[in-house]
């Protein structure tokens, strides 16, 4: 039997932190994600998501009392369940149409026969424009304006730094407006 030392023993012992806060206010936290949603799975995502953001934290969050804790633990939690389910709500709008069903969609009723004409020809021509952009300037526009993601989460995406963002999708914007000036300034407005 090897010896251990007796740092490593105790440490082995003591629960982790953030162990101990979850034991302490789970029914807080799963109390606060079911004002969101109805459903364990979505709040049991929430409550491990809120955990996993708090682990960044984790050395300050040891030095503040309980009341500060408890506090910090309920904005972390509601803030995380909005945004889970502003994402959710996102993906679920992405998903339901897509540029190929674009162009099946019905007039609508309010529309007249010109307007509509007007419409379908515009989403070609963004449907060609955006068939001609990069990969990666479709994935940052996309993922801004379509899917709504922060920077920060563009910045995970595209494995770079949060403070890039702003430049990388400038020139996203910029290569579009000079494919959609290529095509004709009809719709470019």
């Amino acid at each position: 039997m090897e010896p251990r030392n007796v740092a490593q023993t105790d440490q082995a012992r003591e629960p982790a932190f953030l162990e101990l806060v979850y034991l302490q206010y789970k029914r807080l936290m799963f109390s606060i994600a079911g004002r969101y949603t109805g459903s364990l799975d979505d709040q049991a995502d929430i409550v491990g998501e809120a955990l996993v953001r708090m682990a960044e934290q984790e050395e300050r969050l040891r030095a503040v009392d309980e009341r500060v804790l408890t506090a910090y633990i309920a904005a972390m939690v509601r803030n995380t369940a909005i945004n889970y389910l502003r994402h959710r709500g996102v993906i679920k709008r992405h998903e339901q149409v897509s540029w190929e069903e674009m162009g099946d969609t019905e007039p609508s009723p309010t529309l007249s026969p010109e307007e509509t004409v007007l419409r379908a020809e515009r989403r070609d021509w963004v449907r060609q424009i955006w068939q001609r952009l990069s990969p990666g300037d479709r994935l940052l526009l996309e993922g801004k304006y379509i899917l709504e993601l922060t920077d920060r989460e563009l910045a995970a995406t595209l494995g770079c730094g949060a403070a890039s963002i702003r430049m990388k999708l400038t020139r996203a914007r910029r290569r579009a407006l000079r494919e959609m000036e290529k095509e004709g300034d009809d719709y470019a407005e």
